[in-house]
């Protein structure tokens, strides 16, 4: 697999200012006051096909994946430096609620195969003093369902959040010199659909996970060590863009929302994060 970058040429990395993208969304969960998201991407707004024309229909492919945070807009997500003819993208996808019960109303969401994968610019993630990544929707473990970062370099370093074959949540990171892995993992619901948050402080020297499936009254929280060294992670990647793997369901896999924090948020901001996100979205009230 090729993850140099964003595919797009040089020309066309102006990010398009449609009348609609212009500003934060003002629809949608809210988030914290302080500290504030560096990137939002939802999939109700803010989705480009390959052309930089609004996706709009069901099915159509997803070339640009805009951030909604207006001052980091150009943080957005791209195809993969390797796919040039736009073959390896997520797809807009319409989820009714016969399909999906939890869900509170027929929800737009962007679903991914083996195949797909969107990637922000490198080098535009300054996460310096780690990060914090809440995901929304269904990830699934033979169907498209990874989330990582990843330094400018490709050394070796890695974070990434995914679903084990035995059903749990796992989050993994590995850094320094010796890339020794850490990680945590949290029981998962069956139905595999909710809200999940994964944070890294190496400075902090701890790594944290939530899971809060859309059917649970409360989340489940797994915390562990991390060596003492600066972050690496410059890249943050969706979808397992593998072109040579069999593509897989697209229906496995989908994402309704992935908000990323600049920082190692605390477990009460965590939890007040994933609340309000399940709240929005899925029937379930999760006092």
């Amino acid at each position: 697999k090729e993850n140099e970058g964003p595919a797009l040429e040089p020309g066309r990395f102006v990010m398009p200012e449609p009348f609609e993208l212009t500003g934060d969304p003002k629809q949608g969960p809210k988030l914290l006051g302080s500290p504030f998201a560096l990137l939002r991407f939802r999939a109700e707004e803010g989705l480009l096909n390959p052309d930089l024309d609004p996706v709009t229909g069901e099915g159509e492919k997803v070339g640009i994946w805009v951030n909604l945070k207006s001052r980091t807009k150009w943080r957005s997500l791209y195809p993969l430096a390797g796919d040039k003819f736009a073959e390896y993208l997520p797809v807009r996808m319409v989820l009714p609620r016969q399909d999906v019960p939890a869900l509170k109303k027929e929800t737009v969401a962007v679903a991914f195969n083996n195949r797909d994968g969107l990637v922000t610019r490198t080098g535009a993630l300054p996460l310096k003093s780690g990060f914090t990544i809440f995901f929304v929707g269904k990830l699934d473990p033979e169907s498209g369902g990874q989330i990582f970062l990843e330094p400018n370099n490709g050394r070796g370093a890695l974070a990434s959040l995914r679903i084990g074959f035995d059903g749990n949540v796992i989050a993994s990171t590995r850094m320094g010199s010796s890339l020794e892995e850490s990680t945590v993992s949290v029981p998962w619901d069956e139905a595999g659909v909710g809200v999940i948050a994964y944070g890294c402080g190496p400075e902090e020297g701890a790594h944290r996970l939530l899971g809060l499936p859309a059917s649970a009254s409360k989340p489940e929280i797994a915390e562990g060590d991390l060596p003492l060294q600066p972050s690496p992670f410059r890249r943050l990647f969706l979808g397992k863009h593998d072109a040579k793997a069999n593509p897989g369901g697209r229906k496995a896999t989908w994402m309704l929302e992935v908000v990323l924090y600049d920082t190692l948020l605390t477990t009460e901001e965590m939890k007040t994060v994933s609340r309000n996100l399940s709240r929005f979205y899925f029937r379930s009230s999760n006092p």
